[in-house]
């Protein structure tokens, strides 16, 4: 029997595909240091990569095993509403890393995503804690970007 949310689920596999390689050829654009190496490129690329192979295992999973589905009405108008919610809020992005900066605008936006998903307020809470110490351990302390 085929799952009736299968295709939403393969359209999701390949906007996820068509982002990660529209990542991979706009950095390729970015400038290279005077050795050749990538430079700024790496990270993009790196996400991109990750990107691109995640799609990839999901659709051929997705393709190869049909009744793994997920199993909870992607498509019922509540969970499309909280879909969109989650679009609303990574449009509304820009804005709040003008007023919050970044780390603080990350958060909010992983708070609100996960809450829109159906996440509980204190996994959430934890959940956006986590994102930006990590950030903050990994760009600020460690790499040295100033944020």
């Amino acid at each position: 029997m085929v799952n009736p949310t299968r295709p939403f689920e393969l359209l999701v596999c390949l906007i996820a595909l068509a982002l990660g390689l529209a990542a991979w050829f706009i950095s390729d654009g970015f400038p290279r240091t005077e050795e050749g190496y990538l430079g700024p490129a790496l990270f993009p690329k790196l996400l991109a990569v990750g990107l691109a192979v995640a799609s990839l295992s999901l659709l051929y999973r997705n393709l190869r095993q049909p009744g793994l589905g997920a199993s909870f009405g992607l498509l019922a108008w509540g969970n499309l509403l909280r879909i969109g919610g989650v679009l609303l809020a990574l449009l509304l992005a820009p804005w709040a890393l003008d007023k919050l900066g970044l780390l603080g605008s990350a958060g909010l936006l992983v708070l609100l995503s996960s809450l829109l998903l159906g996440a509980r307020w204190l996994e959430a809470l934890l959940t956006a804690l986590f994102m930006v110490a990590l950030v903050y351990v990994v760009f600020v302390q460690l790499l040295k970007v100033p944020l």
